[in-house]
């Protein structure tokens, strides 16, 4: 009896513990083995999908990638070169004939180069390789590890490295930081992708194919880099380029043989979601005509959190030769708006131009305002590939009389010339200059609602199983001691 109850005890506790593992994140009705996950826009670094992106687990061979942006760092600062000859020690050659690692076996004999060990390394996750790299650049493995978590710091990785190849299980890493390693390297060091787009690495007289198996297979991906081993599974940094944007995927621990099929779903939703954030983003223009100086603006005008935006290319040939307080020129080469003062400038109505920095505003312009020569402190903004100004700053720049009393136009008055008011009268009455009020706010659920109730659903779901295993549990240790008691 005792030995039936212990059976049961055992299938029960494998049987529940299988369960909770195979519950993971469903994305779009499709199930990922990953322990952790992450997808990120390469552009912004801004996350599109995260699945524990912050848990911390062995990174296995994706450390490598590591050792090698570090290698390349060292050839940017001039310390080496892609021909510098890396000596191999007796431990790099121990370790490049280790039938447990993957490798190519180096001699103490010959000759390699830099780039041709990254290419190895990068292709085929060469150890013996990336531990001969870590030596030349930072005199023994200790103190490159040492240099590898500083950088890691700097870079603000939540990471922790005990190898410069990924054999250590102390090692630990979370989706974010790798993704953030990536992007790291990919942007300061683009030739990389060159080395991870390649099928296989020609070393020595041998050839040796890479372990990428989604090379061809996944539309536009190049890169970057698998890790397994007992400890941290099934890994691998994967990234692809489509419609000329780039995202990054990080899985940790995927299960046996399931790691590109789980990038393959993560980076299907990476480039489903961003062009759902980039068609969120764009702005249609406003249906509000503009008069200036009661001439009207043949531009659109767009409001943005409450504010106009009309486009300073216009602004500026519409004023050009026309009598005002002062000169109004535009610069094709720099994109700039020229303004030269003939008399000082007086604030007239409208609002007082400060600039909210919590509005969600338009990217900033390179190209300037320039008052007399020297650019001013208020920005232009970039819509739809053009310079932009907010009108409520130009009635404190240009000195302009912006009048908001009207719900169906926009009227703007420069100093010294009569305003010509448009033949409909304002609703509001007295067309009193008034402030702009902001657009009202609708409340925005977040994009993956569905997504984070149903990994909500499993994450309690997993805690019920323990429950239940642990009630199990304490319950047939109390049968098996009743039972062995002498009777």
């Amino acid at each position: 009896m005792k030995k039936a109850l212990s059976f049961i005890l055992a299938i029960l506790i494998i049987s529940v513990s299988a369960g909770t593992i195979a519950t993971a994140a469903t994305i779009d009705g499709k199930r990922i083995t990953s322990a952790a996950a992450i997808v990120i826009d390469y552009e912004t670094g801004e996350m599109l999908y995260g699945y524990n992106p912050d848990t911390q687990l062995p990174p296995a061979s994706t450390t490598k990638v590591m050792t090698v942006y570090l290698v390349y760092e060292a050839i940017a600062k001039g310390k080496i070169s892609k021909d510098t000859i890396v000596p191999i020690s007796a431990r790099a050659y121990s370790i490049s004939h280790n039938a447990g690692l993957t490798n190519v076996p180096l001699s103490r004999n010959e000759k390699y180069t830099v780039d041709e060990l990254i290419d190895v390394v990068m292709v085929h996750s060469a150890c013996g390789a990336s531990f001969a790299l870590a030596e030349l650049v930072g005199g023994s493995d200790v103190a490159f590890i040492e240099s590898m978590n500083a950088k890691a710091k700097e870079l603000g990785m939540d990471a922790l490295f005990n190898s410069t190849y990924g054999g250590s299980f102390q090692s630990g890493v979370s989706p974010r930081a790798m993704a953030i390693l990536a992007r790291e390297i990919i942007s300061k060091y683009p030739d990389i992708l060159a080395k991870t787009s390649k099928k296989s690495a020609r070393f020595h007289g041998a050839e040796f194919p890479s372990t990428n198996l989604l090379l061809g297979v996944y539309e536009g991906l190049d890169g970057l880099k698998t890790g397994t081993s007992s400890s941290a599974g099934d890994c691998f940094i994967g990234t692809a380029v489509r419609g000329g944007r780039r995202i990054i995927s990080v899985t940790l621990r995927s299960q046996s043989g399931k790691r590109f099929n789980d990038t393959t779903i993560l980076l299907d939703y990476g480039f489903e979601e961003l062009d759902r954030r980039i068609e969120a983003r764009k702005v249609a223009p406003a249906d509000m005509p503009v008069y200036v100086n009661g001439t009207l603006l043949d531009t659109n005008v767009y409001m943005i959190e409450g504010s106009y935006f009309i486009k300073a290319r216009s602004l500026a040939y519409s004023l050009i030769g026309k009598q005002a307080q002062f000169e109004v020129g535009y610069d094709n080469a720099t994109k700039s708006v020229l303004l030269l003062s003939g008399t000082p400038y007086t604030a007239v109505g409208g609002e007082t131009g400060g600039r909210s920095a919590e509005k969600k505003l338009p990217a900033l312009s390179e190209s300037g305002l320039l008052i007399d020569g020297e650019k001013s402190s208020y920005p232009m903004y970039v819509i739809d590939g053009a310079n932009y100004l907010r009108i409520s700053d130009m009635s404190v720049v240009f000195s302009f009389a912006v009048n908001w009393g009207y719900s169906d136009k926009i009227v703007i008055s420069s100093p010294l010339i009569e305003p010509e008011v448009p033949e409909e009268s304002a609703e509001s009455g007295d067309g009193a200059a008034e402030s702009e009020e902001p657009a009202p706010t609708e409340l925005e659920l977040p994009p993956n609602l569905e997504q984070m109730m149903t990994n909500a659903y499993y994450g309690s779901f997993d805690y019920i199983v323990f429950a239940l295993t642990f009630t199990t549990f304490l319950l047939c240790k109390f049968l098996l001691k009743s039972f062995s008691k002498p009777s």
